[in-house]
């Protein structure tokens, strides 16, 4: 036998606006992130990246970039994955970072 409440879910209009409820809560959080790329998102490197990328984009340009450039430490970790989509950015986007942002909030979205 079903509950109550299992009953009034599945029996009149208290199931589709659940559904709906459900459906807006999970997608709002993805629109939201778009938004805020929209809305805030600036085309300038922040921090440190002016060293940590910049330079293997100037290496990379002048066609001195190596293996080691890209695998160096910084600041006790290393970057190698970040640097390789800086320069995957850079060749397809112009280093366009509101692209980048834009590209991490689908990331973002599908690992969720």
């Amino acid at each position: 036998m079903p509950w109550p409440v299992e009953e009034r879910l599945t029996r009149g209009r208290l199931g589709p606006l659940l559904v709906s409820l459900v459906v807006v809560g999970n997608i709002l959080p993805a629109l939201l992130l778009f938004y805020f790329v929209h809305r805030y998102g600036v085309d300038l490197p922040w921090w440190d990246e002016w060293d940590a990328l910049l330079i293997p984009l100037q290496l990379f340009d002048s066609g001195r970039l190596t293996f080691t450039a890209l695998f160096a430490q910084h600041n006790e970790h290393r970057m190698l994955f970040p640097r390789l989509i800086t320069l995957a950015n850079a060749m397809l986007f112009h280093w366009n970072r509101t692209a980048e942002m834009y590209v991490t909030v689908v990331l973002l979205i599908v690992c969720a």
